[in-house]
């Protein structure tokens, strides 16, 4: 799966720069993160006919299928995944506001089936009128060249999930994706999962680091040799198998910082 996965995102890649030498104007690629905080991109051949490629990533599982006319109408439609069957449908339309791009859900539904058997769904038309539109804005391509060999969009999917976890204060998945001991404010050594659950019961979020995670698209993230930067700061990753020179392992991203705690 992964190494189909790699095959497309090079297949997508490799279009849109084809794209995009052949006519400036077009192959712009736009980036958000979907009603349920999956990351997409967006990318058009056409800017008057809104032709091109829509690309997303559900928990780094990559679907892609290009479509056309997208201001009349769009639907989206594939099966993604081996091990888990996942449906995806939308329907909706596209306009171009500005440089933005924004895609208006009508309705859809995405169904996903585990091996155990059984099935969830959830439909776009049972969202939030504000959730149902996503505004997708140019993106700029992240490099993390610098702090793992791990692909863009592998690093993207990644941070996009985390920063979901985050915005939900969903600390149960958070504490599994944490590189132990970690350090909280103020100076408190977290050794494990289970010390990291009890000792976030108590604490919430602050308003202002909510609306700076809210805000990252994750996508071009900045990174330095401390790792990858989420919002102002409010979370950190790093790939805890890439010593700042070589990878020594296979990739592995985890938690290493977790801020933004009110007081």
């Amino acid at each position: 799966m992964k190494k189909t996965i790699a095959f497309l995102m090079a297949l997508l890649f490799v279009f849109c720069a084809a794209a995009l030498a052949e006519d400036p104007a077009d192959g712009a690629l736009y980036a958000g993160i979907e009603p349920w905080g999956n990351p997409l991109t967006v990318t058009l051949t056409s800017k008057d006919a809104l032709s091109g490629v829509w690309s997303q990533n559900f928990g780094g599982d990559l679907f892609t299928q290009a479509f056309e006319n997208a201001q009349d109408g769009f639907l989206m439609e594939g099966p993604l995944g081996d091990s888990d069957a996942i449906t995806c449908r939308y329907t909706g339309t596209m306009a171009l506001d500005g440089d933005a791009l924004t895609v208006t859900f009508s309705d859809g539904e995405m169904t996903e089936a585990s091996t155990e058997g059984g099935s969830t769904s959830y439909h776009v038309a049972a969202l939030d009128e504000t959730q149902r539109t996503v505004t997708l804005v140019p993106a700029v391509q992240g490099n993390y060249s610098g702090v793992t060999t791990l692909d863009a969009a592998g690093v993207e999917a990644f941070a996009a999930w985390a920063r979901q976890l985050y915005l939900n204060e969903d600390w149960d998945a958070i504490a599994q994706l944490i590189d132990y001991p970690i350090i909280m404010v103020p100076d408190v050594e977290i050794k494990d999962a289970d010390a990291f659950v009890a000792f976030m019961a108590d604490k919430t979020v602050a308003e202002s680091d909510m609306e700076a995670m809210a805000a990252e698209n994750c996508v071009g993230m900045m990174s330095n040799d401390q790792g990858i930067c989420l919002g102002s700061g409010e979370l950190w990753l790093r790939d805890i198998a890439f010593d700042g020179v070589e990878q020594v392992g296979e990739p592995t991203l985890r938690i290493v910082a977790v801020n933004g705690l009110a007081d």
